[in-house]
């Protein structure tokens, strides 16, 4: 099965309720964020690691192009941040609505 559109896959899976009501086990990235900038040097290193393979993967993604870079940390931080913040509001109308904006806006970046 080849999947056609690869950054909707990936919007679609990172942006979905299960992935929001799963932190154990969704992304890193997102779920240790603010406790990682508090660690040594090697778990600093491991988390920028992992987000340089997000953007890696996104920019391939989006296409390439002059800016794919400048576009992939946009659609990273966007992602990351909309999981974070999905999580923390006590509203799920509102969490859904979070995920969804960012998922039309990820859209707008190709």
């Amino acid at each position: 099965m080849t999947i056609r559109d690869p950054l909707a896959a990936f919007v679609d899976w990172y942006l979905s309720a299960e992935h929001r009501d799963d932190p154990g086990a969704g992304c890193s990235v997102a779920a240790l964020g603010d406790d990682v900038r508090r660690g040594d040097g090697r778990l600093r290193s491991a988390y920028r690691e992992q987000v340089e393979r997000y953007l890696e993967n996104v920019e391939r993604f989006l296409g390439g192009g002059e800016d794919a870079r400048r576009r992939a940390i946009l659609a990273v931080s966007a992602l990351a941040g909309a999981i974070v913040l999905s999580r923390a509001v006590d509203d799920e109308a509102l969490s859904d609505e979070i995920l969804s904006a960012v998922s039309e806006g990820i859209s707008e970046l190709r």
